[in-house]
């Protein structure tokens, strides 16, 4: 999912990402290994909260959830990728089954 950069107010915020994963039976514990990597990855660049969730009805989806205090932060977050991230993820991404990739979703606080 690709949002222009400049789509969204900078200081607009708090911002939630969830990416949702189909998982094989066979490789849950290789994927919960690799997606708790990736949440400590995802807390050093800034997330102030990440968890991952197992569907009660689908034991084979997987969300991992993550939110950041601004849509610049989120950015920010983006543009500080490391080589090892992108690994870990790579790994992640390939353990997802079904046609499509991994779902993607990007949600920013309105104002209640």
């Amino acid at each position: 999912m690709t949002i222009p950069e400049d789509s969204v107010e900078a200081d607009k915020g708090p911002v939630m990402v969830t990416i949702q994963y189909r998982i094989a039976k066979e490789n849950v514990d290789e994927f919960l290994s690799l997606i708790n990597k990736m949440g400590v990855i995802r807390k050093r660049n800034g997330a102030y909260f990440w968890q991952v969730f197992h569907d009660a009805n689908d034991h084979h989806l997987f969300s991992e959830m993550y939110m950041s205090e601004s849509w610049l932060e989120v950015l920010r977050q983006r543009q500080r990728t490391t080589a090892t991230e992108l690994n870990i993820r790579d790994q992640i991404w390939a353990l997802h089954s079904g046609a499509n990739p991994p779902s993607i979703s990007i949600q920013i606080a309105g104002k209640a």
